[in-house]
């Protein structure tokens, strides 16, 4: 059984994560996020590719029958899928905000030198990986600096990608880099230098940074997986009891209907999963060999 929640109604959603439930057990076994920019711009086709998506990463997992909403474009994927699941196409995996867009338009730049334009697109996207990750530690300090320092932090990305660590007025926050760096440096003569900072300087993009430097997309795919998580974990939590023994029930008001839906109580969460999580993204850490460049 699957559905879509958008962040807002209609027209002006930017968001949508579409969840799909075992009907038996009332687990949910996937989830799909996806910005309106994965599917160009056009909102409400975003319900669409996330249940295409979904169904791709299943396949060869044994379904009975897939149970959704009465939408015309997912009753469409449903009758091509089930006479050929092949036709479902391959998507990228989702970048995970504005910033990585960018540099994956900027890997897109006509380009005759081959090896060129493989170095755009793995220096390119690294830069852009701990520029972003830079300024979420920056802006997530208690005292927040102000925007113009945020702004320099930004474009200083074209001197780290150079292997310009050290420029007049400013300096890169990370620690020494090993000599045996793996990631190529960028050439300032070269021409996917200049695609490069035709995105870091682009003018719209610099004027909106303040509203991209929150992480809207990553922050609302995070909630999201911690739902899923939260659900799957205190699914089969018991009923609560009175002193009596009695089945505790309360009542909720509903908007849509009008009326008093009766619902029982559970017993309260205990929240076990966090300290897995948190002992899970500990272990991540230590086992990454990588840097943030």
């Amino acid at each position: 059984m699957g559905d879509g929640q958008c962040d807002s109604p209609g027209f002006t959603a930017k968001n949508l994560c579409y969840f799909l439930m075992e009907m038996t057990t009332g687990y949910i076994i996937d989830l799909e996020v996806l910005h309106k920019r994965d599917v160009e711009l056009k909102s409400v086709n975003m319900e669409k590719r996330a249940l295409q998506n979904i169904l791709e990463r299943i396949r060869g997992v044994l379904t009975g029958e897939v149970v959704t909403d009465a939408s015309a474009s997912i009753k469409k994927i449903m009758i091509g899928s089930a006479k050929n699941m092949e036709k479902i196409s391959q998507w990228a995996d989702h970048l995970i905000n504005h910033f990585w867009y960018c540099c994956e338009m900027a890997s897109k730049e006509t380009s005759s030198d081959e090896a060129a334009l493989m170095k755009m697109k793995k220096g390119g996207l690294a830069a852009l990986k701990w520029g972003t990750w830079s300024l979420s530690c920056f802006t997530g300090h208690k005292c927040t600096p102000m925007f113009p320092t945020m702004r320099d932090k930004w474009i200083g990305l074209l001197h780290h990608v150079c292997n310009d660590h050290d420029w007049p007025g400013e300096s890169c926050d990370h620690v020494e880099l090993p000599e045996d760096h793996s990631l190529p440096w960028f050439d300032r003569r070269a021409k996917d230098f200049k695609a490069l900072q035709k995105i870091i300087l682009d003018p719209a993009l610099l004027e909106s940074l303040m509203s991209y430097i929150k992480f809207r997309k990553t922050v609302y795919k995070a909630r999201k997986k911690l739902t899923a998580i939260d659900w799957n974990y205190h699914n089969d939590l018991p009923n609560a009891t009175n002193e009596d023994a009695d089945t505790v029930i309360t009542r909720k008001y509903n908007q849509r209907t009008k009326s008093w839906d009766v619902k029982t109580v559970k017993v309260s969460k205990d929240y076990g999963y966090i300290w897995i999580l948190i002992a899970k993204i500990f272990k991540l850490r230590v086992d990454d060999d990588d840097s943030v460049t």
